[in-house]
C-alpha cells in the first residue's frame, strides 16, 4: 500500500503533509501535541519513491498506529544523521526505524519493534581476496558505514576508527557505490536491506557475499519516541502498537516486506 502526500523537496529534506485518510485529526484533547515524525529511506522498512512516496515495513506499522489515533503529525525525511539529532533533542518527536541498542537504550522511549535481523560484512562476490575469521581480521580492510547509524555505532566501539578503516558516507546507497567502484572493500548491513538497495542500484544481492557473520550484532529495528515526549503521548502510542501485536496486524505488515520485495 502507497502512501500519498504533497511534497516539498529541498536538497536532503523531504517534507510529506500528510494526506486525508491517513492522519487522526487533533481533537480538543490531542490539539496541542502534533507530532513530528523523522525517518530515511531505509528499504524495506521506509521507502521514499519519486520524492513523493513513503511507503515500507516499519511506515506501513506507523500508519496503523496513527489510524488508532487523535494526532496531527507530520513526516520529515532526513539522512539518518539529522533524523537521529532530531529525535535526540526535541519533544513529541516519533522516529522509525531505528536499531534499539545498549548504548542508545537510555537515550530513546521505546513504542514497539518492527522486525530482527542479523548483521553481516559484506564484500563484492567477484572480490576473493578479502579473507576474515574475526572483527579483528577485518580492521586491516576499509569499511563504507552511514555516520552515526547502527552499523557506525557498533563498529567504532569495536576499535574501527575514521578514515583508517572506516569510510563514513551520507546512506547506503553511497555505501553500496563504494563497493561497486572498490573504493572501499565492504559494507555492513542485514540480508534484506542489502536486497533492497541492491535491486535500486540495478545489482542482485548475488553480486555480494557475506565475508563475516556478525554474530554478536543482530538489528532489532523499532519505532520510538525521544526522550522529551511527555507520557500520555508515549503510552498512547505504545497501546495502539500492542493493539497491532495482538490483532496480527503486525505480523501481516512483516510478512508482506520480506523477501521477495512486494511490487509497488
Amino acid at each position: 500500500m502507497n502512501v500519498k502526500g504533497n511534497a516539498t523537496v529541498t536538497l536532503s529534506v523531504i517534507v510529506l503533509v500528510v494526506a486525508a485518510g491517513l492522519t487522526g485529526f487533533a481533537s480538543a484533547k490531542n490539539e496541542n501535541e502534533k507530532i513530528s515524525i523523522v525517518t530515511e529511506h531505509l528499504p524495506p522498512f521506509q521507502v521514499v519513491q519519486d520524492n513523493r512516496v513513503v511507503t515500507g515495513m516499519a511506515h506501513q506499522v506507523v500508519q496503523a498506529m496513527l489510524g488508532k489515533l487523535d494526532y496531527s503529525f507530520e513526516v520529515r525525511v532526513y539522512p539518518w544523521a539529522r533524523a537521529y539529532q532530531r529525535a535526540l533533542t526535541e519533544k513529541n518527536t516519533l522516529i522509525y526505524s531505528i536499531a534499539r541498542t545498549q548504548g542508545r537504550e537510555n537515550l530513546f522511549r521505546w513504542v514497539g519493534e518492527v522486525y530482527r535481523q542479523q548483521d553481516y560484512l559484506w564484500c563484492l562476490n567477484a572480490n576473493n581476496n578479502i579473507r576474515i575469521e574475526s572483527l579483528d581480521d577485518a580492521k586491516r580492510y576499509l569499511i563504507a558505514v552511514p555516520r552515526n547509524d547502527n552499523q557506525y555505532q557498533f563498529l567504532t566501539k569495536n576499535g574501527f576508527t575514521s578514515p583508517n578503516n572506516l569510510y563514513l558516507v551520507t546512506d547506503w546507497e553511497q555505501a553500496i557505490g563504494m563497493l561497486r567502484s572498490e573504493r572501499v572493500d565492504m559494507i555492513m548491513g542485514t540480508t534484506l536491506s542489502l536486497a533492497y538497495f541492491a535491486e535500486d542500484a540495478g545489482l542482485k544481492l548475488e553480486d555480494f557475499k557475506p565475508c563475516l557473520r556478525i554474530d554478536s550484532q543482530r538489528d532489532a529495528m523499532f519505532i520510538a519516541f525521544s526522550q522529551q515526549t511527555p507520557d500520555r503521548v508515549f503510552n498512547d502510542f505504545k497501546q495502539a502498537y500492542q493493539t497491532l501485536v495482538e490483532n496480527g496486524t503486525l505480523h501481516s505488515i512483516q510478512k508482506r516486506w520480506e523477501n521477495p520485495p512486494p511490487k509497488q
